[in-house]
């Protein structure tokens, strides 16, 4: 993705954000790999809520907040 923030998972392509909305409704197991550059980034179109995604891959701790939000949202974190 391009960003998350507490706005859920974006991207700065609509046509990106299409495809990516396209994958997840044809996924069984749904993936988000986001590095620490897209931590608490808004991009100009949404993807999905952190309820979408069954886990959230990334390489640092999150903030708290944001943390908080994608873990009651059922989204497993894995670092």
């Amino acid at each position: 993705c391009g960003g998350i923030s507490l706005d859920g998972a974006t991207e700065g392509s609509p046509y990106q954000a299409e495809v990516k909305r396209t994958m997840l409704k044809n996924s069984k197991k749904r993936l988000l790999l986001c590095d620490s550059s897209k931590l608490n980034k808004t991009c100009l179109c949404k993807i999905a809520d952190f309820s979408d995604f069954d886990y959230l891959i990334t390489d640092s701790e999150i903030p708290t907040k944001l943390k908080e939000l994608i873990l009651q949202s059922g989204c497993e974190i894995l670092s």
